[in-house]
């Protein structure tokens, strides 16, 4: 691909990525909400595992207890979002700002768009831990909870306003 046109069409395909991956956010609460209510566990779960899971339902809802997987979810969330940011401060931002990044250059272009690319991922990744979560039994709050976090950080990591390599 033509450099000039990898640089100027690379900032407009991390826009529509970042957006994709923020309306798959929103389909996986709205799957999260509608089509595990009651948390319907899989029937491939043993016998021990389906009465953890009867409890986790016969407790009320303000008094749920957290499934013992979701503090590990929750720590890797965490990392993942805190990795996204710092990947995406010292190959992008700190860059840019210190005007050693210039999209007109194919390899610069390139790491805009890998890092944007894996900044979304780690991102996008604490909103499918919420989800997994919701399938094998978590209450609604914290599924929301994760689907927050993911959106918001999500937002955070937008990319950047600049001007169109073309107009230099």
């Amino acid at each position: 691909m033509n450099p000039e046109i990898r640089s100027r069409y690379f900032p407009l395909v991390i826009r529509i990525i970042h957006l994709t991956l923020l309306a798959a956010l929103v389909l996986y609460a709205l799957l999260g909400l509608f089509a595990f209510r009651t948390g319907a566990p899989a029937t491939t779960l043993t016998g021990s595992e389906m009465e953890t899971i009867n409890e986790f339902h016969a407790a009320t809802p303000e008094k749920a207890p957290l499934l013992p997987i979701t503090i590990p979810f929750a720590v890797v969330a965490i990392i993942n979002i805190a990795i996204a940011f710092f990947v995406k401060r010292k190959f992008v931002d700190a860059p840019l700002e210190a005007g050693k990044l210039d999209l007109r250059q194919a390899e610069h272009a390139g790491r805009y768009f890998v890092v944007h690319v894996i900044a979304f991922a780690l991102a996008e990744a604490a909103g499918v831990f919420g989800l997994v979560l919701r399938i094998i039994g978590e209450s609604t709050s914290v599924f929301l909870l994760f689907i927050t976090v993911a959106i918001v950080a999500l937002f955070m990591l937008a990319p950047n306003q600049i001007a169109d390599p073309s107009d230099a």
